[in-house]
């Protein structure tokens, strides 16, 4: 674990990665002043034009942030770095085009597990098993000791939820989709649920989602769920797609994680 003095400096250059209005928070015994703060700054961020969104401050996500922008070069962690390449790399995704969703969900389903293509492949069940919607934050938790990762209030200047990855390209490692896909996925979910992204972890990502899912589109969602990300999947319940349909309906956060 970092030290608290190593942290703030990682924030530090974090934030002028970032190059957005943030606040850093020093890891903390609950969330409460955290979800207070972020509260209150999507609120204005509404009537503002800007995303908030809590970053972890860790190592892995920011060699993550360095190797996408192009600035992966070997040395410390905490090593200076461009910011120029930053705000390049931020300048061309958001202007290249977003991918087409249905060429980005049949190219990630192809390389899904061989049992989540067959199941892709079920008809929609006739009723759900009892679902577990969920409405808490988990991706800065801190298990070791019951309370939050250091974290960064990032206030990105931007309108469009997909657009967020442009600042924070996180993925494009195992099976976590890449900058664009994440785009594509993004838009979707926006467009059909107002989802939009509020935390991110080196392995986490968890949205907001202000119209859930219902019982009705549930099963369309929960196949695009499962390729976006596999391990959202319960493979030990009886019907795994079927019992993650039934968590989402009502859902009103998102959560994925990567292996």
């Amino acid at each position: 674990m970092m030290e608290e003095k190593d942290s703030a400096t990682l924030a530090r250059a974090m934030m002028a990665y970032l190059d957005c209005p943030c606040r850093y928070f020093p890891a903390q015994n609950d969330d409460t002043a955290i979800l207070t703060a972020w509260e209150e700054a999507r609120a204005r961020g509404d009537r503002e034009g800007f995303i908030p969104v809590l970053v972890t401050v860790n190592k892995t996500l920011w060699e993550a942030l360095r190797m996408n922008a192009g600035d992966g070069e070997d040395g410390d962690d905490l090593s200076p770095f461009d910011p120029a390449r930053a705000k390049e790399y931020r300048q061309k995704a958001l202007t290249a085009p977003i991918p087409d969703f249905g060429e980005t969900l049949e190219s990630y389903r192809a390389f899904c597990p061989a049992y989540l293509q067959k199941w892709l492949q079920d008809p929609a069940p006739a009723a759900l098993p009892e679902g577990e919607p969920s409405h808490a934050f988990w991706g800065y938790k801190n298990y070791t000791t019951g309370g939050t990762q250091p974290l960064l209030l990032a206030e990105l200047p931007t309108g469009r939820a997909w657009t967020v990855f442009a600042w924070l390209p996180f993925g494009g490692w195992n099976s976590c989709p890449d900058t664009p896909a994440l785009m594509a996925f993004s838009r979707r979910w926006r467009e059909r649920y107002g989802a939009v992204p509020a935390v991110i972890s080196s392995d986490t990502l968890e949205y907001r989602v202000p119209h859930p899912a219902t019982l009705e589109n549930a099963w369309e969602l929960a196949k695009e769920q499962s390729v976006f990300c596999p391990d959202s999947l319960d493979t030990d319940a009886e019907t795994p797609l079927a019992k993650l349909a039934a968590d989402l309906a009502g859902s009103t956060v998102w959560s994925f994680w990567w292996d």
